[in-house]
C-alpha cells in the first residue's frame, strides 16, 4: 500500500523533471525493484509553497476573503441581477405566449 501511495505522489509532481518514469513506476509497484522514486524531493517538501509564494498566498487570500462590506455588496448585487433576469425572462415568455 505503501509503495502505491508513494509513487502516486511522485507521479503528480508538479514539475515534470521530479516525476518518476512510467517504467520505474511500473517496476516498484511490481515489486521488481526497490527505487527511490524521491528524485532528490524530501516527504512534506514543495517547490510551490516556498517562501517567495507566501505573499502571493496571502494577497490571493485577502482579495478572496476582503472585508464584510464588499462581500454583502457583493450578495445584494447577485440578487438583484438574478431578480432583473428572471423578470426578463417572465416577460418574455408571456410575450410567447
Amino acid at each position: 500500500m505503501f509503495r502505491m501511495i508513494e509513487s502516486a505522489a511522485a507521479c503528480i509532481r508538479h514539475s515534470s523533471s521530479k516525476r518518476p518514469r512510467m517504467s520505474q513506476v511500473v517496476r516498484v509497484l511490481d515489486s521488481l525493484a526497490d527505487i527511490d522514486l524521491t528524485n532528490g524531493v524530501q516527504p512534506g517538501q514543495s517547490e510551490l509553497f516556498n517562501v517567495a509564494n507566501t505573499a502571493d498566498i496571502r494577497m490571493f487570500q485577502q482579495m478572496v476573503q476582503g472585508n464584510q462590506d464588499d462581500s454583502s455588496a457583493f450578495s445584494q448585487y447577485s440578487w438583484i441581477s438574478r431578480s432583473r433576469a428572471d423578470a426578463e425572462a417572465t416577460s418574455s415568455n408571456s410575450r410567447i405566449l
